[in-house]
């Protein structure tokens, strides 16, 4: 009776015999990567040269194993995921999908394009930009994962939308093949081929065997937040508390520009308070393991603390309800020594865990900014280290393998305030110059986007409480999505315009 009611498995087209049959990667195979497939576009103020931009990607994956990128996905009569690798790509078998949009017009004339914002000089919040994953697909194209286990599509696309005076660049790929920082590092190597430096690539160092087979299958310690984990009645409550809200309050999302010097001003006061706690400690030996001698916070820590302020107003001061801040922690360089090593090459996966901080609505919206900031700083520091990446892979295939999903900390009451810093992905800073329409790069002159993305599909996922931070474009100022409740945006947009 079961099997009747069972969803039946997709049938995807036959095999090739000359494809290269590899087993996707066991941490990029789990429930919320199925279920997202993502979009990044990058707004050019030039007219660029779409077919220099489309050659430039079919040369790179030309270049070794980095035939990869045209990997074909198919599943398993056991329901695993796994890539059917092209021996070669023609117009057949193409590595990618390649869709183009002529506009004879300017960026401005256009009703969809002319929405996407600039930066202003103070903060500034944007809420119709949900429509532009319109610009960033062509029409016919696959939204979700069975649409490519049906189809020979291979999972990257790249869709060009051109005006007279701006072009812009979305590539789009499913969540299972890799992250934002194996993304980026596809962007770099793709901007090398484009401007001849095709000796800069460096090779793909997982083209069919995982680094990560064995990460968490032997940990030597345990996860310092392990007895925290959200299991059982807990488990049971905050899933209860989650699901009513999403019933009961529809999703909207928001765009917030946030100017460098405001950031600034609150990383000053922020480093300034910790000066002071350290200059406390240091004559009150009671306090010198509570407060770092020497206080450091990173651009990312002081966005997380601000956004959680703006993400828990509605709570009130009063509220003693735990705020989990979760921080998607990309843990190549905490791996950079070993499984990982910096030299071997781009990593095509996903090698992001979720570290996380916690504290009391009343602390985050009564306390300082360095309050939340320095929990967050000290959580990536205890949390990131060799044995604690190794010991919550443990957790987190513990909790995969019964439930398809990674773990969550926290308890039965908990709210989720989860972020993602693409930053360090160096999305603003990808130079296009060479595919300068008519003539070679302009020496001394760089084509970077002067707006970064980020868009998708999700298949039964709800992107409630994240808060992915697009990154810092050219004049230091950053970009942010942020995901909340409709009626929580209000208060949000008045706090910021209070600013």
């Amino acid at each position: 009776m079961a099997g009747f009611f069972q969803k039946p498995k997709p049938q995807g087209p036959a095999t090739v015999p000359t494809d290269t049959i590899i087993p996707v990667h066991y941490f990029d195979d789990n429930t919320i990567n199925r279920s997202v497939l993502l979009y990044i576009t990058l707004r050019f103020d030039d007219f660029l040269d779409p077919e220099r931009i489309r050659g430039a990607m079919d040369r790179l994956m030309e270049l070794g194993d980095w035939r990869k990128l045209g990997a074909r996905i198919r599943m398993t009569d056991q329901g695993k995921l796994e890539y059917h690798v092209p021996a070669a790509f023609d117009a057949m078998r193409p590595g990618f999908v390649f869709s183009h949009e002529k506009h004879d017009t300017s960026i401005q004339d256009h009703p969809l394009a002319s929405r996407i914002p600039r930066p202003t000089s103070k903060p500034s919040v944007y809420s119709d930009l949900g429509s532009l994953v319109n610009l960033a697909r062509r029409s016919d194209g696959p939204k979700k994962l069975d649409d490519f286990l049906c189809s020979d599509e291979p999972q990257l696309s790249l869709h060009i939308v051109s005006f007279t005076d701006a072009t812009l660049v979305s590539v789009s790929w499913l969540h299972t093949f890799m992250d934002a920082v194996a993304m980026s590092a596809v962007l770099k190597a793709w901007v090398s081929v484009l401007d001849g430096r095709e000796a800069d690539v460096p090779p793909v160092y997982n083209f069919d065997k995982d680094p990560l087979s064995s990460l968490g299958t032997t940990p030597t310690e345990s996860y310092v937040l392990a007895d925290r984990q959200l299991t059982g009645l807990n488990m049971v409550l905050f899933s209860i508390r989650y699901v009513f809200d999403l019933i009961c309050y529809r999703d909207s999302q928001r765009t917030i520009y946030l100017p460098p010097h405001q950031l600034r001003a609150m990383k000053e006061a922020a480093l300034k308070d910790l000066a002071t706690q350290s200059r406390t400690a240091s004559q009150d030996p009671s306090m010198q393991t509570v407060t770092p001698s020497s206080p450091f916070l990173s651009d990312g820590d002081v966005l997380c603390s601000f956004l959680t302020r703006l993400a828990v107003k509605n709570l009130g001061p009063t509220s003693t309800r735990q705020i989990a801040i979760m921080n998607a922690f990309n843990f190549r360089s905490s791996l950079s020594t070993s499984t990982l090593p910096q030299d071997a090459g781009v990593c095509l996966s996903n090698a992001v865990f979720v570290i996380s901080a916690f504290a009391s609505a009343c602390d985050i919206l009564t306390k300082p900014l360095s309050y939340t900031a320095s929990l967050v700083r000290a959580s990536i520091v205890e949390q990131s280290t060799p044995a604690q990446i190794d010991a919550l892979a443990g957790l987190t295939r513990q909790a995969v393998d019964s439930t398809g999903r990674p773990p969550v900390f926290g308890d039965g009451g908990t709210r989720l305030v989860i972020f993602s810093n693409w930053t360090k992905a160096g999305f603003f800073e990808l130079d296009f110059g060479s595919a300068m329409a008519g003539g070679e790069k302009i020496d001394g002159r760089c084509t970077k986007p002067t707006f970064v993305n980020l868009t998708g599909e999700s298949s039964g996922l709800s992107p409630r409480g994240s808060w992915p931070i697009l990154g810092r474009e050219a004049g230091g100022g950053y970009w942010v999505q942020g995901n909340l409740r409709s009626d929580l945006w209000e208060a949000v947009e008045k706090e910021l315009e209070s600013m």
